[in-house]
């Protein structure tokens, strides 16, 4: 009446009279309620997705609810590597596993073993059917069969078979054959790595040293299709973790992600990432209950390098990640800082419906849409009412609305007063947040124009996690509107490194060139941009202002169209096209544009520079000058680049300009 969930040869022991011991009923369940209730605490209700990987049946992997006929499966399993001495599937990449557990075929044991006869090949084939109902209905069948192929009518059975006498060795035998099995022993010893050897001992020194590493998506086990965004919070914890060894460049979870569910091998990841090692894993959420198994990879050779299975309490989450961080650092023999041993060594318990929470809003909030980032502060005060004094959901709120202010979504006054208040809060629980020190500095320097304060905050939190990509991003930002582009074309290439592929990252160093006046080569970053996502609205947005500055105005009108289009017309992108229509000379069509913007900016914030910048392009003198002056008043952030963007050109002789800009803080030319 028990379906033991993990049946596998390490649960499997037999005792010296030969008969054979299932061991370690953790993962095991009642099929029917019992009445003894001592006896049935013993046993846990884990549901049907626990197991060990290599022996799961496919329901299993599935979520599908587990029965005897799942033992049945692995029971098989074990048959199959007894028969041939290996696994029925080799595969050792979880992802590569499971896929081949669901979907293919296991080569027959006799083309491994020729040896094995037809009809034990038979019961294994059956017992590993991937479906059910195809299966032995119950252990006894299975008995039944097995019995079958014993010596007149002998069940199989284990036995201790005694030396003969005339193979024991001599004195001298014995010393030669040891002598041979000593550099065995050794290399064993080494594979396990026992005692550190592999890391103390030269010849274990033979991969290359990993200096850069991408974890993958982690695979979601649950089999359930709303468990996804916990998988995918786990791959961006544990990307967070690893981020803050100094030592090491750790790949941004926006590159990663675009490996989810693909068919490309490691070696050709490695070399798209331009990495030396990749981690890749499962999570499988079962009540309360966590396992994370996670595996390290050689990326030019695809040799396994090491392995690791973390099981924790969800609660406990927290310290499991900062355990699989240390782990993966002692591995590649990553020296990890002071600080960073002691901010992994205090990871501390969480709530776990605030973590969930926390988790939930972080997937909507990435979308980066005005939809997106409310539903992410709809979750992350969910995961805050729950747990007041939850640092890091601070953190994640102040980031959002700095967001929401940045993109027009709320009112700069608004946004930014709301992300300050979160992200004080935030440094008070816990000053070493990068994202609380981050989001400060954008406060800082994109609406209250302290420019010292907010370059303090953003080095902070680069120094706290110097593979933190957005942190690297926003003092780019910052490098921009001081007119220290040429610095901030580096530190976007270094942006770019940590997170390759992905639009926020390829933009930021396009955008730098673009504000350096290298237009051929901003068009060259942004059509690359393009190639990695098509349908993206800013991509598009940033091409049309390379051709309007560059001169080639029907490029441009088309490309502004274009963002206009994917964006379903946000007034961002259509005061661009108002812009770029301007300086093609069409002002008719510029100011029937202007006209609705001035209309929509009565029932709702529109930015009263872009406003500005479409009446300089009309040749206005007057007007651009008291929409400036309203932006002033409203801390509008785009005003953030008047020394840098070439928008403003038109605006740069008159002094009334240079006054704003004094008036600022920036520095003048």
């Amino acid at each position: 009446g028990v379906v033991h969930h993990d049946l596998k040869p390490g649960n499997l022991r037999m005792t010296t009279d030969g008969r054979l011991k299932i061991l370690d009923f953790g993962l095991a369940k009642w099929l029917q309620p019992a009445v003894d209730l001592k006896t049935t605490d013993k046993l846990s209700d884990t549901g049907s997705g626990a197991g060990t990987l290599p022996y799961m049946a496919p329901e299993q992997l599935k979520k599908d609810e587990a029965d005897p006929r799942s033992d049945i499966y692995a029971a098989g399993a074990v048959l199959y590597e007894m028969a041939t001495g290996r696994r029925p599937f080799p595969q050792t990449s979880p992802p590569r596993l499971i896929e081949a557990i669901l979907n293919q075929t296991p080569p027959g044991p006799g083309a491994l073993n020729p040896r094995i006869s037809a009809a034990l090949e038979s019961i294994v084939v059956k017992a590993m059917d991937k479906d059910p109902g195809r299966r032995y209905q119950t252990a006894r069948e299975l008995q039944v069969d097995l019995e079958r192929l014993g010596i007149q009518g002998t069940p199989l059975a284990a036995r201790r078979r005694p030396v003969p006498r005339s193979r024991m060795l001599s004195g001298r035998r014995f010393l030669i054959l040891v002598g041979g099995a000593l550099p065995v022993l050794f290399g064993l010893l080494v594979a396990l790595d026992v005692g550190g050897l592999r890391g103390r001992w030269p010849l274990g020194a033979t991969r290359g040293r990993i200096e850069s590493l991408a974890v993958l998506p982690l695979t979601n086990l649950s089999g359930d299709p709303e468990q996804e965004y916990f998988a995918e919070g786990m791959t961006e914890e544990i990307i967070t973790n690893l981020a803050q060894i100094r030592s090491l460049r750790v790949i941004s979870r926006t590159s990663t992600t675009r490996y989810k569910g693909t068919h490309k091998t490691l070696p050709e990841i490695a070399r798209e990432l331009s990495v030396d090692a990749v981690v890749e894993g499962t999570v499988l959420r079962s009540g309360q209950r966590l396992r994370l198994t996670a595996q390290l990879v050689e990326a030019t050779t695809d040799r396994h390098l090491w392995a690791g299975s973390y099981e924790s309490d969800l609660q406990d989450v927290l310290v499991l990640q900062a355990n699989l961080a240390r782990a993966l650092a002692h591995e590649i023999q990553s020296n990890l800082a002071p600080q960073d041993q002691a901010r992994f060594a205090n990871a501390r318990p969480v709530n776990p419906e605030a973590y969930e929470a926390f988790l939930s809003g972080r997937h909507f909030a990435n979308q980066l849409s005005g939809d997106g980032l409310m539903r992410g502060l709809e979750y992350t005060e969910r995961a805050i009412r729950i747990s007041p004094d939850y640092a890091t959901g601070y953190a994640a709120m102040a980031v959002y609305y700095v967001e929401l202010g940045r993109r027009e979504f709320l009112p700069p006054k608004e946004a930014f007063t709301k992300a300050r208040t979160l992200a004080l809060r935030a440094l008070k629980l816990d000053d070493t947040l990068a994202g609380a020190h981050m989001a400060m500095g954008n406060v800082l320097y994109e609406f209250d124009w302290d420019w010292s304060g907010a370059e303090r905050e953003l080095l902070r939190a680069l120094e706290l996690n110097p593979g933190f990509a957005p942190a690297r991003m926003n003092y780019v930002y910052w490098l921009e509107t001081m007119g220290r582009v040429d610095e901030a074309i580096v530190e976007a290439g270094r942006a770019r490194e940590i997170d390759p592929l992905s639009l926020p990252a390829n933009l930021t160093l396009a955008d730098s060139l673009y504000l350096a006046r290298r237009y051929d080569q901003a068009i060259t970053r942004v059509r690359e941009t393009l190639d990695l996502h098509p349908d993206a609205e800013r991509a598009h947005a940033a091409l049309a202002k390379c051709y309007a500055e560059r001169g080639t105005f029907g490029e441009a009108v088309a490309e502004a169209r274009e963002a206009l289009r994917l964006s379903n017309d946000s007034a961002e992108n259509r005061a661009l096209l108002g812009y770029i229509l301007a300086r093609a000379g069409r002002k008719a069509e510029a100011r029937r544009i202007l006209d609705e913007l001035h209309e929509l900016s009565r029932r709702r914030y529109v930015a009263r520079t872009e406003l500005a910048v479409i009446h300089a392009a009309l040749g206005d003198k007057e007007r651009p000058f008291a929409l400036l002056e309203e932006a002033y008043e409203q801390r509008d952030p785009w005003l953030t680049y008047l020394v840098v963007d070439p928008v403003f050109d038109p605006l740069r002789p008159d002094s009334r300009f240079r006054d704003l800009v004094r008036r600022m803080g920036l520095p003048l030319d």
